[in-house]
Parts: structure tokens; sequence; C-alpha cells
């Protein structure tokens, strides 16, 4: 059961690049809140990360979360970069695992 939550993590990853790209751009809208928000995401990636035992989303995430202003937008890149990095490497270490996650839910029980 951890191994199929650490599946469902990695591929939530997918979500929270998603979500990066989308802070950059409010961010260079200038919109209010989105430098809060970067914050609050690596806060959020800082502590599932070393949940499920991804230190370097952990590292990452306590760099970009204690940035500077002016800093942010690269060390989210970098955070995305890392991200992007497990991803990849998640699928190619476990396909088997990916596919299998893609075909029914984690809380769906096993047939026996």
């Amino acid at each position: 059961m951890k191994e199929e939550l650490r599946t469902q993590y990695v591929k939530s990853l997918e979500s929270r690049i998603e979500t990066i790209n989308s802070l950059k751009t409010k961010f260079f809208e200038g919109n209010e809140i989105a430098d809060q928000n970067i914050r609050l995401l690596a806060h959020q990636l800082h502590a599932s990360g070393a949940t499920f035992g991804f230190h370097a989303i952990t590292k990452a995430s306590a760099i970009l979360e204690a940035a500077k202003e002016d800093d942010l937008v690269p060390r989210m890149m970098e955070l995305k970069s890392v991200l992007e990095k497990i991803i990849k490497g998640y699928s190619v270490a476990f396909p088997d695992k990916i596919a299998a996650s893609n075909a029914r839910p984690v809380y769906e029980k096993k047939a026996d």
C-alpha cells in the first residue's frame, strides 16, 4: 500500500508542475498574491516530499520557500526541474507501477 501511495504521489507531481507554470505567469503579470501562493506550494511540497522519501523535493522546496522575492522564479524553476526528473526517473524505474496506477484508483482494493 505504501508503494501505491508513493506512485500516486509521483503522478500528482505533474499537476504541481502545471501549478508552477501558472504561478510563474501570475507572478510576471503582477498578481498581488502570486508570491504567497508560490511559498505555499513550496511549503506543501517540502512536507510531502519528506513524507514520501523524495529528499530532493524537500531541499528544493525549502530553498524556494526561503527565497527573496527577486529570486523566486529561478528557485521555482529549479524545483520544477527536480519534479520533472523525479517523474521521469520513477516512470523509467517503475513503468509497471505507473501503468497499474492509471488502471485503478489507489483506494480500490485488489481482488484476492
